[in-house]
C-alpha cells in the first residue's frame, strides 16, 4: 500500500535501480489497522514487557520444576481368635511435577497417584487344616496437565482446543499453548486369591487359586499448532 513509482528509475531495473519503492510508514510505525487483534492479544497475554531494557538480556524470567511426592502407609493386624487373624494394609501416593516456563502456558505437568489396599484372613481349621484368603485392589492415576485458557476470550473461533493453539515462529519465541501429547492414564487393578494347606500324616497338600483383572483407561489430547 506504500508502493510508488521510483521517481529516479532510468533504463533497466536493478537491485541498484528498481522501478518501484516503498515509502516508510509515517513516523516509522505499522498502523494501528494492519495489527491483527488475536496476535496483539496473545503478545499482551504472554509476552512480558522488558524487565533489563537496553541490555543484551533484555528480559529475565523464572522457570524450573516443582517436585512433591507424598507416600502414606497403613497396616493393621488384629487377632480375633485362636483360630482367625486378619492382615490389612493401605498405602497411597501423590506425586507430583508442576513445571514452571518463562512464558505462561509453555510446559504440561505431570501428577502420578497410586492407591494399594491389601487384605488377607487366614483360619484355622485344625492343626492339619489351613486357609487362606486374600483380596488386593491397586489403583493408579498418571497423566499429564495444562495450564488452560479460553480461547475464544483471545478472538479464536471455532476450536476445540481448552487452551490456546501453540503459535511456532521459526527461530523466535513459540506463542500460545503446549504443543506437545497430553496423555492421561487411569489403571485399576482387582486380585482375589485362596490357599488351602492340608497335612495328612506324612504328606503336605497345598491347593488354591488366583484371580486378577486389570483395567486400563487411556486418554490423550493433542495440542493444536
Amino acid at each position: 500500500a506504500t508502493t510508488i513509482r521510483n521517481p529516479l528509475f532510468s533504463g533497466t531495473a536493478s537491485a541498484l535501480n528498481p522501478e518501484f519503492i516503498r515509502r516508510p510508514f509515517l513516523n516509522n510505525q505499522i498502523p494501528s489497522d494492519r495489527l491483527n487483534p488475536v496476535a496483539q492479544a496473545i503478545i499482551n497475554f504472554q509476552q512480558p514487557l522488558p524487565t533489563h531494557p537496553g541490555t543484551d538480556l533484555n528480559y529475565l524470567g523464572t522457570s524450573g520444576a516443582l517436585l512433591i511426592n507424598d507416600q502414606y502407609s497403613l497396616r493393621v493386624d488384629h487377632k480375633f481368635s485362636d483360630s482367625d487373624n486378619i492382615y490389612g494394609r493401605l498405602t497411597w501416593q501423590n506425586n507430583v511435577r508442576d513445571n514452571l516456563s518463562v512464558l505462561p502456558l509453555q510446559a504440561k505437568n505431570i501428577t502420578g497417584n497410586g492407591r494399594v489396599l491389601n487384605l488377607s484372613w487366614t483360619h484355622i481349621f485344625n492343626a492339619g487344616l489351613v486357609n487362606e484368603f486374600r483380596a488386593g485392589y491397586v489403583r493408579g492415576v498418571y497423566g499429564d496437565s495444562i495450564e488452560e485458557e479460553d480461547p475464544t476470550a483471545f478472538g479464536f473461533r471455532n476450536t476445540l482446543l481448552n487452551t490456546l493453539p501453540g503459535l511456532l515462529l521459526p527461530n523466535s519465541l513459540n506463542f500460545g499453548g503446549f504443543t506437545a501429547s497430553i496423555l492421561n492414564t487411569v489403571q485399576n487393578t482387582y486380585q482375589i486369591a485362596d490357599n488351602v494347606s492340608m497335612i495328612r500324616g506324612r504328606h503336605a497338600f497345598k491347593s488354591g487359586f488366583k484371580i486378577d483383572e486389570n483395567r486400563f483407561r487411556n486418554g490423550e489430547q493433542i495440542g493444536g499448532n
